[in-house]
């Protein structure tokens, strides 16, 4: 019941590890009436690490009007793309690329292309690859040239070569091409 929530809640939010009151906060999401989702969202901002701000949002987010949805998303990237050159912050925003709208995919994106390590850069690449319009292929796939790791390019080529239309397959096997190690290559 609605009254039993409006008293729970703020007992969630005063659990002192931030990993729990993100889970407690996303476990309440679909139950929290209409007034108690402004204080939910002001929790979520202010949960703590990168990490637990990306989860709470993304785990509020289907409960939000569709422009707070939005909204609330593009700040969820926005907190991912300042903590990601951290393996965990990584794993966090692979998580978050599925429920992103497609307007939001070239921010991603370009945000993934600016990642230093490598790694990070692959896996993201990877858990986008299904996700990107075929207006975006082009440039996942530049971003996945630019990666020197032999094994890490052939993954993520691996995910983008079946989703490439005609025109770029050329490209992608271009890519392939410059991988010197054999078994990686034939990986690809």
């Amino acid at each position: 019941p609605t009254y039993l929530l409006a008293q729970v809640f703020p007992a969630a939010m005063r659990i002192k590890d931030e990993y729990y009151r993100t889970m407690a906060l996303i476990g309440m999401a679909p139950y929290l009436p209409e007034y108690l989702l402004d204080d939910a969202l002001y929790f979520a901002r202010n949960v703590g690490s990168g990490a637990d701000c990306v989860e709470a949002l993304k785990g509020l987010a289907p409960y939000l009007t569709a422009s707070e949805q939005q909204w609330v998303l593009a700040e969820a990237l926005s907190v991912a793309g300042k903590t990601i050159e951290k393996r965990a912050s990584t794993e966090v925003l692979c998580d978050l690329v599925p429920s992103l709208p497609a307007s939001l995919l070239p921010s991603a994106l370009d945000l993934t292309r600016k990642l230093g390590n490598e790694y990070s850069r692959a896996r993201i690449l990877c858990a986008m690859a299904n996700h990107l319009p075929e207006s975006q292929l082009a440039e996942a796939l530049s971003a996945a040239n630019c990666i020197e790791d032999p094994h890490e390019r052939v993954e993520v080529l691996k995910r983008l070569a079946p989703l490439m239309p005609e025109p770029l397959v050329e490209k992608a096997l271009a890519a392939v091409r410059t991988i010197k190690n054999e078994i990686d290559r034939a990986k690809a």
